[in-house]
């Protein structure tokens, strides 16, 4: 995962979140991985993979950017779930995030 990897991800999700709300319904979101290149993407059909990551879905139906961001980076570093490589993503994550929002 690299930083062009998070910069492709914000640059799709500005076209499901034009207004910047750092959240998506949940139905946009197998539209948004779909489209996300790899390794990120989650090609469709991509419904029962994306239910089994366990991403929070908050009141309204809603789905937050940096839940989403991480199931994703989990996904592709499944061997590493907890390691501190993950904890140092989650950082760059968050910074990165500060800077879209």
């Amino acid at each position: 995962i690299t930083e062009d990897d998070f910069d492709m991800f914000y640059t799709v999700w500005e076209k499901y979140d034009p207004f910047a709300t750092q959240f998506i319904k949940y139905e946009q979101l197998g539209d948004l991985v779909g489209n996300l290149d790899p390794p990120l993407q989650i090609s469709k059909p991509n419904e029962i993979a994306l239910v089994s990551f366990n991403i929070p879905i908050l009141e309204g139906e809603k789905m937050h950017c940096v839940d989403i961001l991480l199931a994703l980076v989990k996904n592709v570093l499944k061997d590493i779930e907890d390691s501190e490589e993950i904890h140092s993503l989650k950082m760059q994550m968050e910074v990165k995030f500060s800077q879209n929002f």
